[in-house]
């Protein structure tokens, strides 16, 4: 997840609170193509704009799109095989934005 300061973590932060629960303890990382590498690499999952991610996904990794009600146009990247407490978290995500 991008660091307290970024633009996408205060719209993160925003969203979540408007939906009255708190965004989880993550690791930060503001570099998108490290959070890639450590999607692919099964190391976690992230969210991040879909208009910034490239046009091919890294081999393993697969994204999951997200209703505009809580996070606008951010997608939730995962590896093809989420882990339980990835594909809990998308779950978490898919009813509070109203999926």
């Amino acid at each position: 997840m991008p660091s307290q300061g970024h633009p996408l973590r205060r719209e993160l932060d925003a969203n979540f609170k408007m939906a009255g629960t708190p965004l989880p303890s993550v690791e930060e990382e503001d570099a998108l193509d490290l959070r890639l590498t450590k999607v692919a690499q099964f190391l976690g999952a992230t969210l991040a704009p879909q208009s910034s991610l490239p046009t091919e996904l890294p081999v393993g990794c697969q994204l999951f799109g997200l209703s505009p009600a809580l996070l606008s146009s951010q997608g939730f990247l995962a590896p093809a095989q989420p882990s339980e407490t990835a594909r809990v978290f998308l779950e978490w995500l898919q009813e509070q934005s109203g999926q």
